[in-house]
């Protein structure tokens, strides 16, 4: 199975999954934690199944062990507001090692399939989308009043509407539903449009130069040889 697409393709699937359970993770704190352990559950897998390195997975779970405590604490309402921020920034740091993995799998392994780096890529983009939604969660509990949304100035109410906010903001399409009024969530909105722009047109460049070579005739490792 280790050069079979099913990997990334498998990643896809539970990543869009996840995006479609986020936003009923509001319903009931039950389900909050459900949702809160399939998301561990697929970022600590899915280091695995694009790179098959076990070390991967032991890093994984020393971050999502504490992950998922302080989510059940934050869930259930239990504990100081500074659990939200340490539950969102160990996730944070999750989805960040899983797109560093996306992103040696699609763009630097010299093996991996056409359909594996396509939808390895697609997976980096949808990655940027979620490690973004932790930030905008984070930046709730820092500031009370940093959005403006239809109620007024405040606080984004809950993650499936952090989760709108960054993708709205990750395919800058800008509604004007809820925007950023705090100087320093402008500058990290912003951030999350030019890294999602830079990522694509470095994944779609690294794409056709591929193409070039097989046309060429080349083999992927002589990139960047004389």
């Amino acid at each position: 199975l280790q050069r079979l697409p099913i990997r990334s393709l498998v990643l896809l699937g539970a990543l869009l999954l996840l995006y479609l359970l986020v936003p009923l993770s509001i319903e009931s704190s039950l389900l909050g934690v459900t949702v809160r352990m399939l998301v561990l559950l697929v970022l600590c897998v899915g280091g695995y199944l694009l790179l098959r390195e076990r070390r991967w997975v032991a890093a994984y779970v020393m971050i999502a062990v504490p992950a998922l405590l302080t989510g059940i604490l934050v869930e259930f309402s239990v504990g100081h507001p500074w659990m939200a921020i340490s539950s969102n920034t160990l996730t944070a740091v999750l989805l960040a090692l899983l797109f560093s993995a996306v992103v040696r799998f699609s763009l630097l392994d010299p093996e991996a399939r056409k359909i594996d780096r396509i939808a390895s890529g697609i997976c980096g983009y949808l990655l940027l989308g979620l490690f973004w939604s932790d930030l905008y969660r984070i930046s709730n509990a820092l500031v009370s009043d940093g959005f403006r949304t239809a109620q007024g100035v405040g606080s984004l109410p809950n993650d499936g509407v952090a989760l709108y906010f960054s993708v709205v903001t990750l395919t800058t399409l800008g509604y004007g539903d809820i925007s950023p009024v705090n100087p320093w969530i402008r500058m990290l909105a912003s951030m999350q449009a030019i890294t999602a722009t830079l990522f694509l047109a470095i994944f779609i460049a690294s794409l056709i130069a591929r193409k070039g070579l097989v046309f060429s005739g080349a083999k992927p490792e002589d990139e960047g040889r004389p």
